[in-house]
């Protein structure tokens, strides 16, 4: 196919571009704008299974609100970087080589059908981070270990014939995939509608049950009523009493159940009360009897739409106008009340040199410690690549010195997830090169201008740092 056989080409575009965003709308699909000559351009790496492919694009997808893993680590590396070689390692095998300031970094495209990845190299050629698990393809390759190619290499797909414009071959590419996402997303939303159907049907049978018990307040009233001439022959203790029920035409007998524990004129009260509630609830559980009545009819309407849904742009529009109550939230999290920790003070250490070192040891924490408590020339500590501890230094000087600088740094190593690693990378850079994730939890956050530090933990100065 022309347009395979000419990618060393094509990818030429991307020489001395400079990326200007990086955003990963789809776990499996990356987003560079790069620039040339202030001509802006959108260029799409997917590794998906059945459609790998690096190519200009022009479709507009909506970035999730917390950008995943590898998509932060490209945007403290690479942002702004510029692509300065290209190289083509084997048939599906390139190497994309970028320089940001005197930083140097790979980027490796395997396009390998299922096995198919985009990995991050450092100027070492060790590997950083990787898009996809990177030894799917039958090789050893974990963080910081050199670069190898995969064992097993399967077969270029054959794709019909593409159209020759680069936009509608985007367009072409885009319609195939989604269409397997919209497959995938229909299977999940009618998942989710069975088990709501169900829901909805239990609510229903059981608002319909609490109707007819508030129906019988009637009968509290009348046992009430009927109690009345009876209550100096009730003695203590009794839990029934049989009476004559007057408001029935042949005045039969009727047993009314009393509570051992209550007077009787306590009793006679509690069932006129009972009466009075129950009378009063019936116009609230019919109302929720229609709105569950509604909810069920709207789900068997958008049901029978998603069934006829035939392309994912539709799909998207169909998902859109959905009520908020069928939408299915990936993204949603409990809401959480304010616990303790969340409320405590972080903690705060003086170092060698007497510099303020302040740690948050939860999200909250982490929240207040940089967007709080820290001022924008203060220096901020994060654990490379892994949830953990923002640690900052009150210190507007241009450069730390080495004894706090080394402290901070084990302080951001040990409150991390991989502290049981020993060796650790930290990240450190200003505050001010800090910035909140719109949408995100508290403490989850972007850098840039940042350095790193290899920390091997320090057990005797820990022990000093921890306990002052």
């Amino acid at each position: 196919m022309q347009f395979l056989t000419n990618k060393l080409q094509n990818f030429q575009n991307l020489l001395r571009t400079r990326i200007q965003k990086i955003t990963q709308p789809l776990p499996h699909c990356l987003m560079l704008e790069v620039f040339r000559s202030d001509t802006p351009q959108q260029w799409l790496f997917s590794v998906h299974a059945q459609f790998p492919r690096i190519i200009p694009s022009w479709k507009i997808l909506k970035s999730p609100p917390v950008p995943p893993i590898f998509c932060l680590w490209l945007r403290t590396r690479v942002l702004h970087a510029e692509f300065t070689s290209i190289e083509a390692l084997g048939d599906q095998l390139w190497q994309f080589e970028l320089s940001r300031r005197e930083e140097q970094y790979f980027l490796i495209w395997e396009e390998n059908g299922a096995d198919s990845n985009l990995l991050l190299l450092d100027e070492q050629k060790c590997l950083l981070m990787a898009l996809s698990n990177p030894n799917q393809s039958g090789r050893i390759l974990k963080q910081n270990m050199s670069y190898n190619p995969p064992l097993k290499w399967h077969p270029l797909p054959n794709f019909p014939n593409l159209p020759q414009e680069e936009q509608e071959i985007d367009a072409c590419y885009w319609e195939w995939e989604l269409s397997g996402e919209l497959s995938s997303l229909s299977v999940q939303y009618r998942k989710f509608f069975k088990s709501l159907n169900r829901r909805l049907n239990r609510r229903l049978s059981k608002q319909h049950q609490d109707l007819e018990n508030c129906r019988k307040s009637e009968q509290y009233r009348q046992w009430g009523e009927l109690l009345k001439p009876h209550l100096s022959e009730i003695k203590s203790g009794q839990t029934e009493i049989k009476v004559a029920n007057y408001f029935e035409e042949h005045i039969p007998a009727v047993r009314i159940p009393l509570n051992p524990k209550n007077s009787p004129r306590k009793n006679m009260a509690g069932f006129f009360q009972k009466s009075v509630k129950l009378e009063n609830a019936v116009p609230h559980v019919e109302k929720r009897i229609r709105q569950t009545m509604k909810e069920l009819e709207i789900l068997n309407q958008k049901q029978d739409e998603l069934n006829g849904l035939e392309r994912f742009s539709s799909f998207q529009v169909w998902e859109n106008a959905l009520p908020r109550f069928l939408k299915i939230r990936l993204n949603s999290s409990p809401i959480k009340t304010k616990t303790q920790a969340a409320s405590a003070e972080p903690l705060t250490r003086l170092s060698s040199d007497g510099l303020a070192i302040v740690v948050g040891r939860n999200k909250h924490q982490n929240a207040r410690v940089t967007f709080s408590i820290a001022r924008g020339n203060h220096w901020w500590f994060h654990a490379q690549g892994v949830p953990g501890s923002h640690v900052i230094v009150k210190s507007s000087q241009p450069f730390l010195p080495p004894q706090t600088l080394m402290e901070a740094a084990q302080l951001a190593a040990y409150y991390c997830k991989v502290r049981a690693n020993r060796k650790i990378e930290v990240d450190y850079t200003q505050r001010k090169y800090v910035r909140k994730i719109k949408g995100a939890e508290p403490g989850t956050v972007t850098y840039s201008q940042n350095k790193t530090i290899l920390v091997e933990l320090d057990d005797s100065l820990l022990e000093k740092l921890l306990e002052k």
